[in-house]
Order: structure tokens, then sequence, then C-alpha cells
């Protein structure tokens, strides 16, 4: 029972994080003006934001599902993991972003993504243990 619990919790959070990250993509490479348009909403005027924002989204579920894809390993590696892992894709999601709107590759943006993923692994280190433990995946 146990085991087919974690299989399932498993194929959740890496079916959460695929979705996630197409959305992501799709809304770059099928709709390139709505990350334009959050421009003219107040405080937002700095597409960077956004980035890290949405960044910091895919972090959470990555660091959910690579808790539980390599449960062998410690927190120590799954933080590591989790950058490298966000860090090509968000590359990759801006590149789509070039792809589909034809305008140059913004190194800003890809720091903006990193930056949230970042935000994401230092709030792992200092959340509460039992909340830690649930999105781990350690304790029902």
């Amino acid at each position: 029972m146990g085991r087919e619990l974690m299989l399932d919790s498993r194929l959740f959070w890496l079916c959460l994080s695929v979705f996630y990250y197409a959305c992501l993509v799709a809304l770059q490479w099928g709709y390139p003006g709505v990350w334009d348009k959050a421009n003219t909403i107040g405080w937002f005027r700095s597409l960077n934001w956004i980035y890290a924002l949405a960044f910091a989204g895919l972090g959470i579920v990555l660091q959910g599902a690579i808790a539980r894809v390599f449960d062998k390993l410690s927190p120590l590696l799954w933080r590591p993991i989790m950058l490298c892992t966000g860090a090509a894709l968000a590359l990759l999601a801006i590149a789509a972003r070039t792809w589909g709107t034809g305008v140059p590759m913004n190194v800003e943006l890809w720091l903006s993504a990193l930056l949230g993923l970042a935000l994401v692994a230092v709030f792992a280190r200092v959340l509460p243990n039992d909340l830690l433990l649930r999105w781990y995946g350690l304790r029902d």
C-alpha cells in the first residue's frame, strides 16, 4: 500500500511539473503578447517580476517532484538538482519566447527566472519542518 501511494505521488508531482512548465512555454510561444500585457498593471511594470514569480512556482512543483523521484538522495542534493534543472528549463522557455516572437534573447529574464528558483531553494531551508516534510512527501 505504501509503495503504491509513493508511485501515485511521484506521478502526480511529475505530471504537475510538466503541466506547469508546458503552460509557461505555451504562454510564451502561442500567446507572446500575454507577458507584455502585464506591463500595464501598476507595480508589475517590469517583466522581470513576472518571470521570477512564474519560475518560483515552477521551482515549488519541481522541488516536490525531485524529492519524490530521487527519494534515496538527501534534501542537500534535491535543491541543487532543482536549481540546475530549473535553470535549463528557464533557458529553454526564454528560447521559446525568442523563437515564437522573434525578439532577441534577454539575459535579464533568465536571471529573473533563476532568482525565482533560488528563492524557492532558500525558503526550503527556513520552512517549518512539518511543512517541509509534507512538501517532500516524507509525511502524509
